[in-house]
């Protein structure tokens, strides 16, 4: 399994419970949450492509 980790999507815990469920409902297996860095860390059984990417970039910034 292959660990992605966004830097830039360290975020608060607060926000964290709304993004996860906005990757949910965009159909996306959301991140787990690291509470000790903040960061966002995906998962992800294949490599990400980069249109997942641009969508994940997205719904982080609407946060």
């Amino acid at each position: 399994m292959n660990k992605c980790f966004f830097n830039e999507f360290t975020v608060s815990c607060k926000k964290a419970g709304k993004l996860i469920s906005a990757f949910k409902n965009e159909g996306i297996t959301p991140p787990y949450y690291l509470e000790k860095t903040g960061e966002l860390v995906f998962c992800a059984t294949e490599l990400l492509t980069d249109q997942d990417i641009a969508l994940v970039k997205k719904i982080a910034r609407n946060f």
